[in-house]
């Protein structure tokens, strides 16, 4: 599973997208992956709820047109400079939809992660003689894996595989150039995965053809507390 990184999230405006119900499934499930272990974007899609509800109930009491223009896009009538202005029935109509599952998130998703959540999370070093760390985590939780790789300038970027003892690839990771350097948090959903033994190989894509080198190789063995 790909895990949206937070340069990614903020670059393409994800808070908002998720709100609009703009994301495609495999967007969705990155962004949800990122923002439960990311408290900056919770807070943003915090935000962004609140703003939306607090326009809705601007909008409640405004007269609807009897005619709709065409409208161009979701996003035009959602634009926050329009949302000053007395709004169309669609674009009312349109309102009330985010702003319904903006209060779900507030009542329901928002408690769950302002809850205290401790996170298993284990430091990996490259394996270079079979060596595995052993993380124990909830079978329906999350954990974080925790490296390190040197920066190098020729890779823009990196990839990740978790693969599992049998060879298959049991979910994938980017990681930016930025990253490189310093202490890379990686945060993984246990239910997606079985109790074993996996390897984290991680690749760099060279900025002149895009090409994947491998850099490193971590090994892990997850286990399930309950």
């Amino acid at each position: 599973m790909n895990i949206m990184n937070h340069e990614e999230a903020i670059r393409t405006q994800a808070a908002e997208r998720y709100l609009l119900g703009e994301m495609n499934e495999a967007e969705r499930d990155a962004w949800e992956a990122h923002f439960f272990s990311c408290a900056v974007c919770t807070e943003e899609l915090k935000a962004s709820a609140g703003f939306v509800n607090a326009v809705q109930d601007f909008f409640s009491s405004a007269p609807a047109t009897a005619q709709v223009p065409e409208r161009k896009s979701v996003l035009a009538w959602l634009n926050w400079r329009e949302l000053l202005r007395p709004a169309p029935a669609f674009a009312c109509a349109m309102l009330l939809l985010v702003g319904g599952f903006a209060l779900y998130q507030n009542t329901v998703t928002m408690p769950r992660l302002r809850q205290p959540q401790v996170m298993a999370s284990v430091f990996l070093t490259q394996s270079r003689s079979g060596e595995s760390k052993t993380i124990s985590a909830p079978r329906e939780g999350r954990f974080e894996l925790r490296i390190e790789l040197p920066p190098d300038g020729k890779f823009s970027a990196y990839d990740g595989q978790i693969i599992a003892e049998s060879g298959r690839i049991a979910g994938t990771v980017s990681i930016s150039a930025q990253q490189a350097g310093g202490p890379i948090n990686i945060s993984l959903d246990a239910s997606t995965l079985t109790p074993g033994s996996y390897s984290l190989a991680v690749r760099g894509i060279t900025k002149e053809n895009g090409q994947k080198n491998d850099v490193a190789h971590y090994r892990f063995t997850l286990e399930f507390q309950n």
